[in-house]
């Protein structure tokens, strides 16, 4: 039960931060609906690999054999 809160945190946050960053790119700095998008993809798979990097570093603390 915890594991499927913690996606579901961790994935609306990453969904959330992208958003955000396709608002600001597209309403703030003015940059074209495409440009914005591509930047948001971009950011959300960046977090997604960093999310991916702390999960490994975290599941295998105190499992070295």
């Amino acid at each position: 039960m915890r594991a499927r809160l913690t996606l579901a945190v961790g994935g609306g946050t990453v969904l959330l931060l992208a958003v955000g960053w396709f608002v600001m790119s597209h309403l703030v700095m003015g940059t074209t609906t495409q440009d914005a998008v591509g930047e948001a993809l971009g950011v959300g798979l960046a977090l997604l690999v960093v999310a991916s990097i702390v999960g490994a570093v975290v599941s295998s603390r105190g499992n070295h054999r």
